[in-house]
């Protein structure tokens, strides 16, 4: 059994009817962390008293309340309340930090596992499991990249966490992080390991104005980080198959080329966007050398 030590963080904002069923999955986890802080980002349903509840049963288990901005905001607004989580941390000898969405079930080995992934490889600086999406009845794989590039759960070894400086308040942060990792040496992998399926308790999107925002803002999320045209037309042709069929890959060409036709703001790291075109063209090529 791992004797890694980690603490977790979970922004929140009302999912009151989500949080008890994370909850309950984390309580049951064959380890647990030193503390697991979660930040109210500002709720107006019961989503703090259910955490608050969780808390009196569980010391290892805090609420974090922030003032209400009045939106969510599931770019900055989420890697604020991730830090504000980390600034409130009791404890500082950890070496491992998870961030997991307050609308997720975990296995009751996840941490255990995904740690044993960590202590076997030492050049894994970020890591997570497989996603599902709940659709009706069914379970559905979400489509991404296998570098644990999705925010609902993530762990960063803490030593790759600080070398990359932590994570971008912007839009895409929980891309751009994989990235300036692979820069530095390190491995960014989603394992598609049984016991460490991650359960998203409802559609990607749906906490958003719609779904279609969200693939609008998919394509903004790539101006931002400063990908290439072609890795952007190759990423639309892959997720045609990705709910709303082919709409969503329309949506995101869109996002992105009127982000780059009105010049909106782009991660400042021009090093880092130099390295991350050169990244995608090399991989294009890889891709079309197997077609």
């Amino acid at each position: 059994m791992s004797t890694s030590k980690f603490i977790v963080t979970t922004p929140a904002r009302n999912e009151a009817d989500f949080i008890g069923k994370t909850i309950e999955s984390i309580i049951c986890q064959t380890v647990l962390p030193l503390e697991w802080i979660i930040v109210d980002d500002g709720s107006t349903d019961d989503t703090a008293r259910i955490v608050e509840n969780a808390a009196g049963r569980h010391p290892w288990i805090r609420l974090i309340r922030l003032k209400n901005r009045g939106y969510r905001d599931l770019d900055s607004g989420v890697v604020d309340a991730i830090y504000a989580g980390l600034s409130h941390a009791r404890n500082d000898d950890y070496d491992f930090l998870f961030n997991i969405d307050a609308d997720v079930v975990l296995g009751a080995n996840f941490f255990e596992k995904l740690l044993e992934k960590f202590n076997v490889n030492h050049d894994l600086g970020i890591a997570t499991g497989q996603i599902y999406e709940c659709s009706g009845n069914q379970l559905s794989k979400l489509r991404a990249l296998p570098m644990a590039m999705t925010g609902p759960v993530k762990c960063w070894r803490r030593k790759c966490f600080q070398q990359i400086g932590g994570l971008v308040r912007g839009i895409g942060w929980d891309g751009i992080d994989c990235f300036k990792a692979m820069m530095l040496g390190w491995r960014a992998k989603t394992f598609a390991d049984d016991d460490l399926k991650i359960v998203h308790l409802r559609a990607q999107g749906a906490s958003q104005k719609n779904i279609c925002q969200a693939w609008i803002k998919r394509g903004r999320a790539h101006h931002f980080a400063g990908s290439h045209p072609l890795w952007v037309a190759a990423s639309a042709s892959y997720h045609l198959a990705s709910r709303p069929y082919g709409l969503g890959s329309l949506l995101m060409i869109i996002g992105y080329v009127k982000a780059l036709h009105f010049g909106l703001d782009q991660h400042d790291d021009q090093t880092f966007r130099r390295h991350l075109r050169k990244w995608q063209l090399k991989k294009l090529c890889e891709i079309l050398r197997l077609v």
